[in-house]
């Protein structure tokens, strides 16, 4: 099968079914499966191309780049129809696989169901404890993420250097909109002095709850209001019946994101072993050997701070660091 069971850790079923002119394995989440259809949906209303293939959805997480959900998935690479998850429109596709068959990496979780100030390390603790002490943290509705969300976006991109895009607003409603519609959505914040400082948006996709926004106000960091939302964000997530764990995501492309990984770390999040693996549409594959594309790499490197060129170079990087596997007829 495409899906390497093991990886899935019994979370998800499998069954075979009929589809075109053959027949691929779709994907049950056990009564998770309604939470990927809200997620694809969510997509859609930003305008997302998503599409079935192989038991997954897929999605175009960037410009012609597409990448699988449920997101934990790890697919055997050789039997993955890459015609099929591109489409019309994409050129590569981005997924999770056996450390063996991919670049080594990680997804960072958490699943103990006793999470609490002591899964913490000393310094996060002591960070968390100073936090709690200063912010208040629950849920977050609408009308506030729609008015504060925005700035407190533009203050996180700022922080971290980053270009702050003309949309930033136009974008930012249309998306607290469509997570507000999304039943698999949820969000959470932190408040200092009775304005909000913090918030995440989190999506439950079967039994993992995926935090995949966190923005903050760089003025109120002193106050450790990241600490104080996301430990009680996860403390209650893994409370709630159905929920086995809490991701915040896979390693990232980017270089130098150590120092984040590294406050992760800290909150309680473990480095779970997960391949990446990185395939472009044909021709295409054949006309980037692993050599030219190391080169290109690193042509590029000087220029990652930029985001945009800095995921192109390390996208690349991993294409020439991961081994060659030969696709099956199907694959082409």
């Amino acid at each position: 099968t495409l899906i390497d069971r093991s990886a899935l850790s019994g979370r998800f079923k499998l069954f075979a079914t009929p589809m075109g002119q053959g027949r691929c394995l779709s994907l049950l989440c056990g009564d998770g499966s309604m939470d990927a259809e809200h997620y694809a949906n969510f997509l859609r209303q930003l305008g997302h191309s998503v599409r079935e293939a192989g038991g997954l959805y897929w999605f175009n997480v960037a410009p012609r780049v597409y990448a699988p959900f449920p997101f934990e998935a790890m697919l055997r690479p050789a039997e993955l129809e890459l015609s099929r998850v591109l489409g019309e429109d994409g050129l590569v596709v981005r997924f999770g696989c056996d450390p063996a068959d991919g670049v080594p990496s990680y997804r960072l979780t958490v699943s103990d169901a006793n999470y609490d100030l002591p899964s913490l390390n000393s310094k996060s603790r002591n960070q968390t404890r100073r936090g709690l002490e200063q912010c208040d943290c629950g849920p977050v509705d609408l009308q506030t993420l729609c008015e504060h969300g925005v700035e407190l976006n533009r203050a996180t991109l700022q922080r971290q250097q980053r270009r702050v895009p003309s949309n930033l607003c136009t974008y930012w409603t249309r998306y607290f909109q469509a997570a507000a519609d999304c039943p698999a959505a949820r969000t959470w914040g932190a408040w200092h002095g009775g304005k909000p400082a913090a918030y995440l948006i989190a999506f439950q996709i079967g039994s993992v709850d995926n935090i995949c926004i966190v923005r903050s106000d760089a003025g109120k960091l002193k106050h450790y209001p990241n600490n104080a939302m996301l430990f009680t964000y996860i403390r209650d997530s893994l409370r709630r019946p159905g929920v086995t764990e809490v991701s915040i995501g896979l390693q990232s492309l980017l270089s130098g994101m150590e120092s984040l990984d590294h406050f992760k770390i800290g909150m309680g999040f473990e480095q779970r072993p997960f391949g990446q693996r990185i395939e472009f549409r044909r021709p295409w594959s054949r006309l980037l050997p692993r050599a030219l594309a190391s080169t290109a790499s690193g042509v590029l490197r000087p220029w990652s701070s930029h985001e945009k060129i800095g995921r192109v170079s390390g996208l690349l990087s991993w294409y020439a660091q991961q081994p060659v596997i030969d696709f099956t007829e199907t694959a082409h």
